[in-house]
């Protein structure tokens, strides 16, 4: 009797479990979870000498967004393919793709050989100037250049204050060579203003102060060796050795160049030695660019640049 009412039970208890839902049914939570993302991310060619570039190529599966980081910034696609730029310096480039089922990352490395140097003529319109990451600013409260019509141009002024435009470039020792060619319209207004042209050379930045040497070169020809020292108008104008100015109006054509060995540091006009400074604050930094004008010389920032730019160290 006893089993007889134990089998009649089973199929009583089979039917109750199914009504109340039992471990395997779909409120349980035991669906399929979503799956994860994969990503598959690669640079060709992983070595380059400097101002080379290689193409990064990229796939992923169970992926709806992608985002860079690193060497390189901003979305991308799921997939695709694009440039890195010239590269001054190795760089390690990183994507990260994200789906329901989480995020995935990969990464490559572009290394750069032989000894730092980079060139270039501006051949982009751009603000800032980047060419392809190769030129940086911080989010600060200086301003930025601008390319356009082979010229590189400086946007400040008009807070009339000294917040040079000024770019850097990256991964070079503290032994610097910077050499540009100038660029001036023959419309370009001077009664009552200022424009200069700056060569940086161990320059470091960040969201609150800018500090390294610059080699001013102003419209007149005048020549000055300063060092900035970190907030907004904070420099020292160092004391030079030579020449000084070049005795005339800066043209285009002329060729300016400011170097760094030691604690010396030198500016020429058309290889000629013009100013030299000896000073040890900074041990070591980046080269780059800068521009300066007054209220009055806005408009004419355009007209006062750079038709190229080499930087080297060693």
């Amino acid at each position: 009797m006893l089993r007889t009412n134990a089998l009649l039970l089973a199929p009583l208890l089979s039917l109750a479990l199914a009504a109340c839902g039992g471990a395997n049914s779909p409120e349980s939570g035991g669906g399929t979870p979503p799956s994860a993302p994969t990503v598959s991310f690669a640079a060709n060619p992983t070595s380059v000498t400097s101002g080379g570039s290689s193409t990064l190529t990229w796939s992923s599966t169970n992926a709806t967004s992608c985002l860079a980081s690193g060497a390189w910034t901003g979305s991308k696609g799921t997939s695709g393919s694009q440039s890195s730029g010239a590269l001054a310096t190795t760089g390690v480039f990183t994507l990260a793709c994200t789906g329901l089922g989480g995020t995935a990352s990969a990464s490559a490395t572009v290394a750069v050989a032989g000894t730092p140097s980079y060139s270039t003529n501006f051949d982009l319109t751009e603000n800032p100037i980047s060419e392809g990451g190769v030129w940086r600013r911080a989010n600060n409260v200086w301003t930025n250049v601008r390319t356009a019509n082979g010229i590189a141009f400086g946007t400040n002024g008009a807070l009339d204050t000294y917040d040079d435009s000024y770019a850097l470039l990256t991964g070079f020792g503290p032994n610097q060579q910077a050499e540009a060619v100038v660029f001036r319209s023959p419309g370009l207004v001077t009664t009552g203003t200022t424009h200069e042209m700056e060569l940086l050379l161990r320059f470091s930045d960040d969201a609150n102060s800018t500090r390294g040497y610059e080699c001013l070169f102003n419209y007149a020809g005048g020549v000055q060796i300063v060092r900035w020292d970190g907030a907004l108008g904070s420099f020292t104008v160092l004391n030079t050795t030579g020449p000084g100015g070049l005795g005339r109006d800066l043209v285009s054509g002329d060729v300016i160049r400011a170097t760094i060995a030691g604690n010396v540091i030198s500016s020429y006009i058309n290889g000629v030695l013009r100013a030299q400074a000896i000073d040890s604050t900074f041990a070591t930094g980046q080269p780059g660019i800068g521009f300066f004008t007054r209220p009055a010389g806005v408009a004419d920032n355009a007209n006062f640049g750079m038709t190229s730019y080499s930087a080297s160290s060693n």
